[in-house]
């Protein structure tokens, strides 16, 4: 595994939390853009197609895991979690809980500010130059 980048002194806990959620919609943008082009259709095995969409479905598994510990470490409550995934609050504890507690214990943000501003920058040209990192505290 590799050794998570050095973040800048300071940054608040909702701060890494966004991050991470940045760098989860960064992962999935990107598989997904690399889907479009149909160039290689022709080459495709029986049921590629299938298994990209199970690959785009386990990055939006792990967006939403990202976005529950983003709206946790914006003070939202395990109730209004659970609202919001339409899940029974036991369900809720049960899938989240301990990956709450572990977060806030060692949080993991996957990139620094500086290269999701970079990656925003390229991807949405006339962007704010520090349009990820202009929000942070």
């Amino acid at each position: 595994m590799a050794d998570q980048p050095e973040l800048p002194e300071g940054l608040s806990l909702r701060a890494m939390t966004r991050l991470a959620h940045v760098d989860a919609l960064r992962d999935a943008a990107e598989y997904l853009i690399s889907q479009v082009p149909t160039a290689t259709d022709q080459h495709a095995q029986p049921g590629e197609h299938i298994t990209q969409a199970r690959r785009a479905r386990l990055l939006a598994l792990q967006l939403l895991d990202r976005s529950v510990l983003l709206d946790l470490a914006s003070g939202a409550s395990w109730e209004t979690i659970g609202e919001r995934l339409n899940w029974p609050l036991d369900t809720v504890l049960a899938r989240y809980q301990q990956m709450w507690t572990d977060w806030q214990a060692n949080p993991q943000p996957g990139a620094t500010p500086g290269e999701l501003d970079q990656w925003y920058a390229k991807v949405c040209p006339g962007a704010p130059p520090d349009a990820v990192s202009a929000g942070l505290h």
